[in-house]
């Protein structure tokens, strides 16, 4: 059997960390920063930063299971400009993110919850995508896929 990950240096301490974070200090560097909300097994963040090396990317998700996943993969593929944060969302983008700090977001697949009394547990809540656009910058945007049509239309409109 394999290790489940082979470092824990790409997951983000934030709780033991000064808030909102110093992203380019966690990176050692200036870049623009990526987020990917749900990065489930890394595939997607991985592919993106070996696409993107002037970039720094953070995959967050909520799960350790994700998480673990997410970083046996970013150590397999040795990317040094990918982090992994394990926390819910809104509190991450409310708490470690400062306003237009983000040049791109992207959100694959949200469990969509589509019945109207389950519109509190989505993930794209107005309150949420409110707070998600005032993390992004200036012309920045956020890349959302999904399967539900209704989904869809409803966090368009």
């Amino acid at each position: 059997m394999t290790a489940p990950y082979l470092s824990l240096a790409p997951l983000v301490p934030w709780k033991q960390l000064p808030r909102p974070l110093n992203w380019a200090g966690l990176f050692g560097r200036e870049a623009p920063l990526e987020l990917e909300i749900g990065c489930g097994n890394g595939e997607v963040l991985v592919r993106r930063a070996q696409e993107n090396p002037e970039a720094n990317l953070v995959g967050l998700d909520h799960g350790w299971p994700s998480a673990r996943r997410a970083l046996r993969r970013i150590n397999l593929a040795g990317v040094m400009n990918a982090r992994i944060l394990q926390t819910e969302a809104h509190l991450a983008l409310e708490r470690l993110f400062t306003e237009n700090s983000l040049s791109q977001a992207w959100c694959f697949f949200p469990r969509p919850w589509p019945k109207p009394r389950h519109e509190p547990r989505r993930l794209l809540s107005r309150r949420f995508l409110r707070l998600l656009n005032s993390r992004l910058a200036l012309g920045a945007a956020c890349t959302m896929v999904t399967d539900q049509r209704l989904y869809l239309e409803w966090s368009l409109a």
